[in-house]
């Protein structure tokens, strides 16, 4: 038996792999048709940025899919072809291509009117590899570990908090979420809420309100929900960049929650719209996570975002009441 997370998540290590269960509450045949579809993984992997089919015709044994990712500006490719496929019951992957060799399989059983979800990772390194691979087995499961939270939040339509993405089961989890800072800022506008929600909701318009947007685009048809991804071009250090994100929360008229796929520094946005005095309170909360080296910003990062984020709704405040920002109106 592993160990078991205050979310429910069990996790247990072994030799050259790890396994990872947890509860999601819709029926086993929704559960397993989008998991058994790898193309849906860049809706909630932070890793992958999007999905591209090799083969044709339905799911099954030889089903082919390439996952692209980017790392540190560098674009990086993965093929995986389904080795073993039981409907409803088991869908298992293996690497065709990609810069880590590994055997990956989701197994679904109904719990209590939901899903008990498994996920198993075995991976076969090279020579050269298995000199990182303990390494490279913490670093896959703390990263899965924080991803299932907006999984859940996609196929139950609920929203994920940002402390969930950061709970984890293993002392290597735990020592990430001493690595996250929240931040928080808060203003009121002189809007009803369902014309402030409608806006801070409309992607295209971030550049008219965010200092750090300079353009964007939606990648996903149909209505944003949670799950929708976009791509957004920022400025930082007065480089312009290019920032993919996926929707994790949205309950219209009250909550609206993003987290970049992925990056050297990963943030978990969550709006909040309640009404007040005859107006809207905005509260913006984000847990802030770096990666990798990047981390020993951490200490001045926090500052720097909360700044940001105090000037882009100052000016959301000034765009929606058509009038100069009061003083003392942004927290």
């Amino acid at each position: 038996m592993g160990a078991v997370s205050a979310s429910g998540r069990e996790a247990v290590s072994r030799m050259g792999g790890f396994e990872t269960t947890f509860v999601v509450r819709r029926p086993l045949e929704e559960v397993a048709a989008y998991l058994s579809d790898l193309q849906n993984d860049p809706q909630w992997r932070r890793e992958w940025v999007d999905a591209e089919p090799v083969s044709a015709g339905p799911l099954g044994v030889g089903t082919t899919t390439a996952l692209l990712g980017e790392v540190w500006g560098r674009r990086i490719k993965a093929v995986y072809e389904v080795a073993r496929y039981e409907p409803y019951r088991l869908t298992e992957w293996r690497t065709v291509s990609g810069p880590l060799p590994l055997t990956f399989r989701r197994g679904f059983q109904e719990a209590g009117g939901g899903t008990r979800v498994t996920f198993t990772y075995d991976a076969q390194p090279s020579a050269v590899l298995k000199l990182v691979e303990p390494l490279a087995i913490r670093m896959g499961r703390r990263q899965l570990d924080g991803d299932i939270p907006g999984l859940r939040a996609i196929l139950e339509g609920k929203t994920a908090s940002p402390a969930e993405a950061t709970a984890g089961t293993d002392p290597a989890t735990r020592a990430g979420r001493r690595r996250t800072k929240r931040v928080e800022a808060r203003v009121w506008i002189d809007r009803p809420v369902q014309d402030v929600f409608a806006y801070v909701t409309s992607l295209d318009k971030w550049p008219e309100w965010r200092c750090d947007v300079v353009g964007g685009r939606v990648l996903t048809e149909g209505d944003l929900r949670a799950g929708t991804r976009a791509q957004g071009l920022a400025k930082v250090l007065g480089r312009t960049i290019t920032i993919d994100v996926v929707v994790t929360a949205l309950e219209p008229g009250a909550v609206f929650g993003y987290r970049p796929v992925m990056g050297p520094l990963l943030t978990d946005n969550l709006y909040t719209f309640g009404s007040q005095d005859g107006g809207t309170l905005v509260t913006l909360t984000d847990d802030i996570r770096l990666q990798g080296i990047a981390r020993v910003l951490l200490p001045v990062v926090p500052g720097l975002v909360r700044s940001a984020y105090r000037k882009n709704l100052t000016g959301l405040k000034a765009i929606l009441e058509a009038q100069p920002p009061r003083p003392g109106g942004v927290e």
